[in-house]
């Protein structure tokens, strides 16, 4: 954290703003999280973070510490970029050959302390197993870049250690050298055929041991830059996902009231009127019209004409239910899809919805407005044979409520009990 503050000292930003910037990129990853269905932790403020900055690191580090030191008494990993070697202080050149994390793997510890001292000369973190069921181990937890293993090993030999990682997805990516005393060229086959990546002919000489590390480092190096690539790859799909799934968001949402615009209208109506065939369960809509709207635009303005649509959009979804979907469908009028209802529990849902707008007056632009809506309501029966049926039929009972005074509801239906899906 202190570095954080650092760094927005430099770009002239108190703690205060590092804190909000900070917070805002938690509430932006939260929203892309749900957008792409990750899952998002609840992360503390960071101001919260930052006073409890030197206790988190403080318990990091212990942590680390501890995993750091195996219960053998294998040696600690070291980071260094320096080391010393014959009096002569060697130091890492930055894109020449960087620190990398080495497994020795060898029964005979003269060999692994010449191998180690080698390693350690030029900065690598080097830790050391005896034999390969132990190397194993040790290469699935600390998952080092390159190894170096004895081919002659008790327990399990190189070949054996190769091939068994070669069969871990952790395994698949680690560069093998192999140690071997043979020239044989059919046993060289063999090891690159079991997944050795190089291999080094005993008594081992320091100064080619150095040259095969820098051949493998070259290689570890492009895979490296290939996860970055793909990892590039990957966020850009996700944020090319998330992008897609706003652009969808824009296109079937009306901007005026944030409620789904027509073309989701027909695609839900769709979708529920299979639901209800599948089912046979009872599916109603309404159709919603604002009685006088264009008084309010030709008397008082667009502006005044907007709010009170988006005052009547606002009471028409505080009486909806939880299942009812709706839409703006036109300048003034509004579709509501009534899932699993049928024509009675559609028309009390209609007369809720009437009364809300009927009771919620609008003041804009000086004046008090009273807003009222006529509607027309109809259940799916064994007449219609699609959704654009059910909607005519809707609309019709919105003729009916209009030319009977407006602010009521009407329906173009009995409401006598009957058969409301066709039989299959």
């Amino acid at each position: 954290m202190s570095r954080l503050f650092e760094i927005g000292t430099r770009l002239s930003l108190d703690a205060t703003t590092v804190n909000e910037l900070c917070d805002g990129v938690v509430r932006e990853w939260q929203a892309w999280g749900s957008l792409l269905e990750l899952e998002t932790l609840d992360i503390p403020p960071f101001s919260e973070l930052a006073s409890r900055g030197e206790a988190i690191a403080a318990s990091l580090a212990t942590v680390a510490r501890a995993r750091e030191i195996k219960d053998d008494g294998a040696p600690r990993l070291e980071t260094a970029t320096q080391a010393q070697h014959g009096g002569e202080q060697l130091t890492l050149s930055a894109g020449v050959l960087q620190p990398m994390r080495v497994l020795v793997v060898d029964d005979d510890g003269s060999m692994r302390g010449l191998v180690r001292k080698v390693l350690e000369t030029v900065g690598h973190q080097v830790i050391e197993a005896g034999d390969g069921r132990v190397g194993m181990e040790m290469a699935l937890e600390f998952q080092p870049q390159l190894m170096i293993v004895d081919w002659v090993m008790p327990e399990m030999n190189g070949l054996e250690l190769t091939r068994a990682l070669r069969q871990t997805k952790i395994g698949r990516s680690i560069y093998i050298l192999i140690m071997t005393g043979l020239e044989d060229d059919d046993r060289l086959i063999e090891a690159f055929e079991n997944g050795v990546d190089d291999f080094m002919n005993k008594p081992i000489n320091p100064r080619v041991l150095a040259a095969r590390l820098r051949a493998g480092q070259r290689v570890i190096r492009l895979q490296q830059e290939l996860d970055r690539d793909r990892e590039e790859i990957r966020r850009f799909a996700a944020e090319l996902a998330v992008s897609n799934r706003r652009l969808q968001e824009v296109a079937l949402t009306d901007s005026l009231t944030g409620f789904p615009n027509r073309r989701y209208a027909i695609e839900r109506i769709q979708q529920e009127w299979s639901v209800s065939s599948r089912t046979r369960r009872p599916l109603s809509g309404m159709v919603i019209d604002v009685d006088q709207f264009k008084t309010y635009n030709d008397s008082h303005g667009h502006d005044v004409g907007d709010a009170v649509l988006r005052q009547v959009a606002v009471s028409i979804k505080g009486a909806l239910r939880a299942q009812d979907i709706v839409a703006r469908t036109g300048g003034d009028e509004f579709l509501v899809i009534c899932p699993d209802s049928g024509l009675d529990a559609a028309l009390a849902c209609a007369e809720r919805v009437r009364f809300a707008v009927e009771s919620t007056p609008l003041t804009a632009g000086g004046q008090t407005h009273h807003m009222s809506v006529s509607i027309g309501v109809a259940t799916r029966d064994t007449a219609m044979t699609d959704p654009d049926a059910l909607i005519k039929r809707a609309d019709q009972a919105l003729y009916l409520a209009k030319n009977k005074g407006r602010n009521r509801i009407m329906t173009a239906q009995s409401l006598r009990p009957g058969p409301l899906i066709p039989p299959r």
